[in-house]
């Protein structure tokens, strides 16, 4: 399923795409989250820039779940919004700001969720 989770009051949407509800989680009846849920899910986050357009979203990548799901008026709100940045992927940026796959001898950018760094590769 793919869906957008977005916090009260905000137009920062974050696109959640072809996630899964993950194992102990009961799964509403047509298998979509209900609008007003409060859902914790489990994956990688990228920002995805659209070819043609140039516009960016914030997506949770294949893969994720759904690992805590609570109907719409059994909580109060949003509490926090956690990303680990330990586990997040590592991508290296030039100082031009072109992303390098494989860093060689230089001076790069590495950032890791929302942690950015400069490294120097030898």
């Amino acid at each position: 399923m793919t869906y957008n989770i977005v916090d009260d009051g905000s137009n920062d949407v974050l696109v959640v795409f072809r996630g899964k509800w993950g194992a102990g989680v009961t799964p509403t009846a047509d298998k979509n989250p209900e609008v007003g849920a409060r859902v914790i899910v489990h994956g990688d986050i990228l920002i995805y820039t659209d070819s043609k357009t140039g516009a960016q979203t914030k997506e949770v990548n294949t893969g994720n779940e759904i690992v805590s799901y609570e109907a719409p008026g059994s909580f109060d709100g949003v509490e926090d919004i956690v990303a680990d940045d330990a586990n997040a992927p590592v991508e290296y940026y030039n100082l031009q700001g072109v992303r390098v796959a494989n860093p060689e001898n230089g001076l790069y950018i590495r950032v890791q969720g929302k942690k950015a760094t400069k490294v120097l590769v030898r």
